[in-house]
């Protein structure tokens, strides 16, 4: 991997951390909670597509 690879995948993950701190600052707990309900939900699917 490169710099300019290596620079432009930080940036990427730089930005969307940003967005989820800002979403998460928006959000009460009790969404929150239903959207982690949500991305174990999704992962389990994932799960059995890839096996």
């Amino acid at each position: 991997m490169n710099k300019a690879e290596k620079m432009f995948k930080s940036s990427k993950a730089r930005r969307k951390r940003k967005d989820t701190k800002e979403l998460r600052d928006k959000l009460t707990k009790r969404e929150f909670a239903h959207l982690r309900h949500l991305r174990e939900k999704n992962k389990k699917i994932e799960a059995r597509h890839h096996t």
